[in-house]
């Protein structure tokens, strides 16, 4: 235990520590918060100056691991013994976390329901590299694998299994049977509050939790943690089992149930700061519990080095770590007041965080929370445990949650309190924290906040409404399946997006638009009624306030000039109804910043030998036709245009091969520079006054 002394001369000051690494990474992945880290150190060498070797062991280490885990690797090609750790099955393929030779892989497998979680099985493989996500403000698959410490992905084939391994493993895999079996009307809930898996969910359902901002209250954390404590405590009490005998059966129990949950970032969190606090108390250590949480924090930062781009981890520390903050204002309050305040402070410290995530917050969470968590803590989440040990009350339980999904939909269409946008300038997210920890001193004062509110208001709206005092111009041709381009005047003066790509459930597009402040759209311009143009158009006028819709179907005047800020449009339809959808293509044509664009849709070789003759125009930039096919960008039309530079929205590994060799060379003998979504992401144009640059987003 002498060890263990020696951690407890920076008692209290853990958090210090753990500050100074989130710091850290703020500063690597956004320079700006070089100075706040800057400013950090600054207190720190003038406060606690004995913490200097503190830092320099936790930031050498962290950078060390940080570089060093992405780079273990193994033979991955070719003929590979993979055990299964985490199953996804859908339609067509099975997706899977697995390990080879200790390295864990996600790996790919053509044939359904066929690899168990638990199974080692002989299989060849072919490496599958894993791409960035090339559209800002969505989700990026890759960082969250990074997140599990996955940097490898592979596709099998002719998997045999060679043998049940004996793990831990197969009781997460048991139990699921077991729920699926037992309880198959209330399954989806059980699996959500004892396995911490949210896969039965209906999407509507986790829709309408998102748009309650409660998803917090479906994650197995704390609360659930605690419960379980409580009943482990009681039932040993009965058993009279010894006290110096509870704790070790706890702890072995509640380390069984973080395999059991899936090594859920929030249930690793609670069960070892449980586990800390028991140990603490033992041998008279005294860490208060943010002392322990800054340690769990540090030490799954150094084994998952990025860690941080997991949302679950994220949120859960970060909530645990401002109530912890906020245990002197929450002191001696009757209960419903405590949870009130409780909803408050966690509202008020996630704010920013949901409104950079997701794009929106709704205001009635502070309500809501109070209400929803009294339904779930003492309605469902008994049931649940009750259903689990005693199946027979599956059709009650099932009841209940059709209820409990009822009111929840209902709420998640009263949108009147709902602030879309986001706010992601850093100086803005270092100042409205500011502004909060200011909220939390005086409310542990007991002093008025009225000025701190408003000041948090101000804020949010600016953020919100960056775009406003935007002064760039953009072009940004978007790496979508099909078509999908978006022009931006200075200071939000006009809004202009050429058709929508794919049917997409992920919404890259309304994403991406949304991340960039835009909420209204002047002009949506439909080149033609292909999916892969045309697919997310409904969503987008769900989204956003849309002026004007332009397609092929609507008469057009080619010889009108319209003004959208200090942009210029023209639009052109064939003189002639095509058979080919394509070649009824609406084209336009965009002047920005003294720059000429053309959009071409999908035109093919009689509608832009038909353009070439009619219009004789001459272009700066053309976004090549049809993603680059041979049927697009003839001679008679390249040599009409004469542009500069070309654009080519053209998707990955696409089934067709677009774009097509001789496209690529006839674009090049004419020393036309040409852009490619497929090799370099999206692509943003960006416009200063008389400069300009490009910015890519590789894969």
């Amino acid at each position: 235990m002498k060890k263990l002394q020696i951690l407890s001369l920076l008692r209290y000051r853990y958090v210090y520590l753990a500050l100074f690494l989130v710091f850290l990474i703020l500063s690597i992945e956004q320079h700006f918060f070089i100075v706040v880290l800057l400013l950090f150190m600054w207190f720190l060498r003038q406060s606690h100056k004995d913490l200097k070797w503190g830092i320099v062991c936790v930031s050498t280490l962290y950078l060390l691991m940080r570089l060093i885990i992405p780079l273990i690797n193994t033979q991955i090609a070719g003929q590979v013994q993979i055990d299964i750790l985490k199953v996804n099955n859908k339609d067509e393929y099975v997706s899977v976390i697995g390990r080879i030779n200790h390295v864990k892989v996600k790996a790919i497998y053509g044939e359904s329901n066929m690899l168990k979680p638990g199974n080692r099985y002989l299989c060849l493989s072919t490496i599958k590299p894993l791409s960035k996500q090339t559209i800002p403000g969505n989700f990026d698959y890759k960082k969250y694998l990074a997140s599990i410490n996955v940097y490898n992905s592979i596709q099998l084939h002719d998997c045999l299994k060679q043998r049940t391994n004996i793990s831990l493993i197969h009781l997460r895999n048991l139990v699921k049977e077991y729920i699926e079996k037992k309880t198959p009307k209330s399954k989806k809930y059980l699996l959500t509050f004892i396995l911490a898996d949210q896969s039965q969910v209906d999407r509507t359902v986790k829709d309408d939790i998102s748009m309650l901002g409660i998803s917090h209250m479906f994650a197995v954390s704390g609360y659930h943690v605690g419960l379980l404590v409580f009943g482990l405590k009681k039932l040993l009490q009965m058993l009279k089992v010894k006290a110096n005998s509870q704790d070790f059966i706890m702890f072995i129990i509640l380390l069984l149930y973080v395999v059991l949950a899936g090594y859920s970032a929030s249930v690793i969190r609670a069960v070892f700061l449980f586990i800390g606090l028991r140990l603490s108390r033992k041998y008279s250590l005294n860490f208060s519990a943010l002392d322990i949480l800054s340690i769990l924090f540090m030490v799954n930062l150094f084994v998952r080095p990025f860690a941080y781009f997991n949302t679950g981890f994220l949120l859960s520390y970060f909530i645990t770590f401002v109530l912890l903050l906020s245990q002197k204002m929450l002191f001696r309050r009757p209960f419903f007041e405590s949870l009130v305040m409780i909803s408050f402070i966690a509202f008020l410290a996630t704010m920013p965080i949901v409104l950079l995530l997701y794009h929106r917050i709704n205001l009635l969470t502070l309500v809501y929370n109070v209400i929803l968590t009294l339904g779930l803590s003492f309605v469902i989440l008994p049931l649940v445990y009750l259903t689990f040990l005693l199946p027979l009350f599956d059709s009650l339980l099932s009841f209940v949650i059709s209820a409990y999904e009822y009111v929840l939909s209902v709420l998640a269409h009263v949108d009147i309190f709902v602030i879309k946008g986001t706010v992601n300038t850093p100086t803005i997210l270092t100042f409205l924290y500011i502004t909060i920890y200011v909220i939390y001193l005086k409310l542990e004062q007991r002093k008025y906040i009225y000025k701190e509110l408003l000041i948090v208001v101000l804020l949010v709206f600016n953020g919100i409404n960056a775009n406003k005092l935007d002064i760039m111009k953009r072009v940004v041709f978007l790496d979508v399946h099909g078509d999908a381009t978006l022009i931006t005047d200075s200071f939000d003066r006009c809004n202009i997006l050429i058709d929508t790509g794919d049917v997409d459930e992920y919404d890259l597009v309304i994403n991406y638009l949304e991340g960039r402040h835009v909420s209204r759209i002047d002009y949506l311009i439909i080149s033609h009624f292909h999916a892969d143009h045309m697919g997310e158009m409904a969503d987008i006028l769900h989204e956003f306030d849309v002026r004007n819709v332009v397609t092929n179907r609507v008469g057009v005047n080619s010889n009108f000039v319209y003004s959208c800020g200090s942009l210029q449009l023209r639009f052109f339809l064939p003189k002639v109804q095509y058979l080919s959808e394509n070649n009824n293509s609406l084209m336009t044509w965009i002047e920005i910043n003294g720059k000429s664009l053309l959009f071409t849709g999908d035109a093919e070789r009689e509608w832009e030998r038909e353009w070439a003759d009619i219009y004789k125009m001459e272009v700066d930039y053309l976004k090549v036709a049809h993603h680059g096919s041979v049927t697009s960008s003839t001679d008679v039309f390249l040599d009409g245009t004469k542009p500069f530079e070309a654009f080519i929205i053209v998707h990955r590994n696409n089934r067709n091969n677009h774009p097509d060799a001789s496209v690529i060379e006839r674009l090049e003998s004419r020393k036309i520079k040409v852009f490619r979504t497929d090799e370099l992401g999206s692509i943003e144009v960006i416009f200063i006054g008389h400069y300009q640059w490009k910015k890519y987003h590789k894969p």
